[in-house]
């Protein structure tokens, strides 16, 4: 889990990610679900220009439905899914109808994740952070405490404007 305020930066630095992930063959392919970034900000982001460079290695799907998303979850939990990268940007876009504050709802999110996971495939998930009260330093995962408990990893994203870096 890589969570973090929006507009930070997640979306991006999870694209470099994988774009360095392909090019050194630590992965045979990234399936990128987007369900947050428009078609302008793709293209700002020149995200075409990544995926004709890797081509059939870069599964990327933007603008489905959540219909359509479900589809694509149902047929990637039947395949053997061996040294595959599957993101999922953001998160709450593929909790169909469930709620990111009940540990319930949450929990049949991560068990989708977990079936993707038994399938061998890698998990990077993108969640939005809460609004600190008072200082930066108390930046969380926004909802339930199942998404901390049951990720492997759990990072919070912020970025040091000072010297234009990002820091987990």
């Amino acid at each position: 889990m890589i969570a973090a305020r929006p507009a930070i930066g997640k979306s991006l630095t999870t694209f470099a990610f994988v774009n360095m992930i392909l090019l050194n063959n630590k992965a045979s392919k990234v399936i990128y679900l987007d369900g947050d970034n428009s078609l302008t900000t793709l293209k700002e982001r020149k995200v075409h220009i990544v995926k004709e460079k890797h081509g059939k290695k870069l599964i990327y799907l933007q603008g489905l439905k959540p219909s359509e998303f479900v589809e694509v979850i149902n047929n990637l939990k039947k395949t053997n899914l061996k040294n595959n990268l599957i993101v999922f940007d953001s998160i709450k876009n593929f909790m169909f109808g469930g709620d990111r504050d009940k540990n319930r709802d949450v929990s049949k999110v991560m068990n989708i994740l977990k079936n993707l996971r038994n399938n061998n495939a890698s998990i990077i998930f993108l969640h939005h952070s809460n609004k600190p009260s008072k200082d930066i330093d108390e930046l969380m995962y926004a909802g339930s405490s199942a998404w901390e408990e049951d990720s492997t990893n759990a990072f919070i994203l912020k970025i040091n404007h000072d010297k234009k870096a990002f820091v987990f």
